[in-house]
């Protein structure tokens, strides 16, 4: 989906994540493709357990044992990495992708200083001096908003704020001069105030031409930051195309299901809207769709195959069976 004539800085293609026993592979996430172009953010949306998580941790290698990548191709910046040994994958993390995890306080080493963390990284991936390192981890902390970074670079991760220790994680993800960026639910554990600030931030970032993956249970915020959506359900693709025909025209029911859930001040119902029922577990033994069991335009099909992937434009498609009828256009 990229929205640019330059070749992508990330494509995934047919992608399967799982684990394999007795040489049976068993698929935890199948069938993931996506692109993201130079210069684009893409919105990676769904449930707890969805796939999320794991895809974008593929990217860097980092997935846990005893799961690997199964099939399926991932290119960075031109560059298949998909298999890479550890020592290569050292190399590609924090120069070509950085990382944003969702809960700042455990992802910082607590016996260890802001400025240690960031001169860490920049002396691994560069030849450069303490003092020059020193010089340069006080403007990436600068560069994310933190005042008096000098300060800062003595300061340990418990006594930061929340959203502080969170510009800290972007400060390192960025410091390397990355070309993608994934930020995994990088504002979930803030207050709305400092949810809001932390958006500015990326939108500054996008500005420089870094790519972002946006990983989010908020669908409102990724139509609204993103060019592209891609929602995943059960480890697969339900629907994925640009954030205006996502939100305009969803087709796969989950989607619509995500987006009938979100509060709206003008509904006159004073009951909010949930999905029924709980995501599934067995996800390698599901011969049908995912999200059938919790799906009110379910058929019998739905339970027994996969629904390919179906064209809605050339920048829009969805798997199901049964899709939401598109809105009527205008005569």
């Amino acid at each position: 989906m990229p929205m640019s004539a330059q070749p992508p800085i990330l494509s995934i293609e047919n992608l399967a994540i799982g684990l394999t026993s007795g040489g049976v592979p068993t698929p935890i996430v199948s069938g993931a493709d996506m692109t993201i172009g130079a210069g684009e953010a893409v919105g990676v949306v769904g449930e707890s357990g969805s796939g999320k998580s794991l895809t974008a941790l593929a990217i860097g290698g980092m997935l846990p044992a005893p799961l690997s990548v199964l099939s399926g191709r991932i290119v960075l910046d031109g560059t298949e990495i998909t298999r890479l040994p550890e020592a290569a994958f050292h190399r590609v993390r924090g120069v070509k992708v950085g990382y944003v995890f969702q809960d700042p306080l455990n992802a910082l080493n607590p016996t260890r200083t802001t400025g240690k963390h960031l001169i860490d990284v920049l002396r691994r991936h560069n030849h450069m001096s303490a003092s020059e390192a020193y010089d340069k981890a006080v403007a990436a902390l600068s560069s994310v908003g933190i005042t008096q970074p000098d300060d800062r670079m003595r300061a340990y991760p418990h006594q930061l704020s929340g959203g502080m220790r969170q510009r800290v994680l972007i400060a390192m993800a960025l410091v390397c001069n990355p070309r993608l960026l994934i930020a995994d639910e990088p504002t979930t554990a803030l207050d709305v105030t400092v949810q809001a600030r932390i958006v500015d931030l990326f939108r500054g970032i996008r500005a420089r031409g870094i790519s972002i993956m946006f990983i989010s249970h908020n669908l409102d915020l990724v139509l609204e930051f993103c060019d592209a959506v891609v929602v995943m359900y059960g480890g697969r693709i339900m629907e994925k195309g640009s954030a205006v025909e996502i939100g305009a025209t969803p087709r796969h029911p989950y989607t619509r299901a995500l987006m009938d859930c979100i509060p709206r001040l003008a509904s006159q119902s004073r009951q909010l809207r949930v999905i029924p029922g709980q995501p599934p577990t067995a996800l390698g033994k599901l011969a049908g769709c995912p999200f059938a069991e919790r799906c009110e335009r379910a058929l019998e099909v739905c339970r027994q195959r996969q629904p390919d992937m179906t064209a809605q434009s050339p920048t829009h498609a969805f798997a199901c069976w049964n899709p939401a009828p598109s809105p009527a256009v205008p005569s």
